[in-house]
């Protein structure tokens, strides 16, 4: 869910020509004790990233620009951790900027019905194999289920 202003906030990133991408941060919709624990960890685990050169982007809210989206080639088919390729690609490109005032909610269902600990790991180390060069391997199709 994004709020009315979303996109005039994403945009507005856009005024600085050297920013290629725009990432916010994101939250459940769901308002449980633990959905908002754990993101509120990993919100603040995301903020740091730039303190340590890696710049990737959450699929649930970021906008790039065309061009650049085009020179890297896209998104890759990958069974999970497709959007901070994505970015991990386009951060050598040019600027990615993080605006945590561009915020959207999403549902937890994924995470309640594979389990939060099992989520966060694929995701971590779908990363970390990202950032060593190395290809994801999926045991289970994680990116195309229903619910």
């Amino acid at each position: 869910m994004v709020p009315t202003d979303w996109l005039e906030r994403i945009v507005s990133n856009f005024n600085d020509p050297a920013v290629i991408a725009v990432c916010g941060a994101d939250g459940p919709i769901e308002k449980t004790l633990k959905s908002r624990t754990v993101f509120f960890f990993v919100r603040n685990a995301i903020r740091l990233c730039p303190v340590f050169g890696l710049y990737c982007l959450g699929g649930t809210n970021s906008a790039f620009r065309k061009d650049a989206f085009m020179q890297v080639g896209g998104y890759r088919n990958l069974p999970h951790s497709d959007d901070a390729d994505l970015g991990f690609r386009l951060s050598k490109v040019g600027k990615i900027r993080y605006d945590r005032k561009v915020f959207v909610e999403f549902s937890t269902r994924r995470l309640e019905k594979n389990g939060y600990g099992k989520t966060l790991w694929t995701w971590l180390k779908g990363d970390l194999l990202l950032l060593m060069g190395r290809d994801i391997r999926a045991k289970e199709d994680y990116s195309r289920q229903e619910y």
